[in-house]
């Protein structure tokens, strides 16, 4: 009995669907019709990511990251696309670790005057002097410090 009820339901769906649709199509589907279209929509999805894998932007995870979860939505998109185009340099500070500042009068402090010879430094002292980088007082001070290197 259930036979012969559902005999004429499969009856009208099979005579719906058309017989070419169940036959292999000779001809390309569309994903191979296509697949250069879909090579540059996945491209251009992924821009982001590439952009900031190809110039080692310090944050390229993050950039990825927010490109692939976020992407789909035009202003996650946009933002991992501007994001990766940012400043890929990173500002270091140096702090110098003596309390002592470099100027002309404790240079000697921070310069290593052992590398060079006393002679050597004295020179250089009155050269700057005499281009006028430092004054009088300020090479006599200088050269004191040096020649406390040999005490």
């Amino acid at each position: 009995m259930k036979f012969k009820i559902f005999m004429p339901i499969q009856a009208t769906v099979g005579a719906s669907v058309p017989t070419l649709a169940l036959a292999q199509s000779a001809s390309p589907t569309f994903l191979h019709e296509n697949r250069l279209a879909i090579a540059i929509m996945v491209a251009l999805y992924l821009a982001p990511s590439i952009i900031a894998f190809y110039r080692k932007h310090p944050s390229k995870g993050s950039i990825i990251a927010v490109n692939i979860l976020l992407g789909w939505s035009i202003a996650g998109w946009i933002w991992a696309f501007i994001w990766s185009l940012g400043t890929t340099r990173h500002n270091v500070v140096v702090i110098n670790p003596s309390p002592v500042a470099a100027t002309p009068q404790n240079a000697s402090a921070v310069l290593p005057v052992a590398s060079k010879t006393i002679a050597e430094r004295i020179s250089e002292l009155k050269a700057m002097l005499d281009s006028g980088t430092i004054n009088q007082s300020e090479f006599e001070a200088l050269k004191a410090d040096a020649m406390k290197a040999i005490s």
